[in-house]
C-alpha cells in the first residue's frame, strides 16, 4: 500500500479501536492517501474517526444507533471458508 490510495470499508466502525488500528497500520506502510468508507456509523464514531482517514463517506450517522445489523436487510457474517475463499481470489488477482 506504500505510495497508493487505499480505501478501507467498514460495516459500521464497530468495534471502534479495532477500525483504529487497522487505519494506524496503513498509515505506517505509507499509504499516499486513505479513505474511509462506512454505510452507516454513530455521530458519535464519526466524530471519534476525524482525522485518522483522509477522506471519510458515509451514507448515515444517527444519533440513536441501535446496531448495525439494522441498515442491512441481511447481515449474516461470513463463515471462515467463506473469509478464506474471497482472500484467496483477492490473492490470485493481485499475481496476475
Amino acid at each position: 500500500v506504500a505510495g497508493r490510495t487505499a480505501i478501507v470499508v467498514d460495516d459500521g466502525a464497530c468495534p471502534l479501536p479495532l477500525l483504529e488500528h487497522g487505519l494506524a497500520a496503513l498509515r505506517r506502510r505509507g499509504t499516499l492517501e486513505m479513505w474511509l468508507a462506512l454505510p452507516a456509523a454513530p455521530q458519535v464514531t464519526l466524530w471519534q474517526l476525524r482525522g485518522r482517514a483522509d477522506r471519510l463517506v458515509h451514507l448515515e450517522a444517527p444519533r440513536a444507533f441501535d446496531g448495525i445489523a439494522h441498515f442491512f436487510k441481511n447481515f449474516t457474517p461470513p463463515s471462515d471458508p467463506e473469509i478464506i475463499a474471497a482472500l484467496a481470489a483477492a490473492h490470485a488477482g493481485e499475481a496476475s
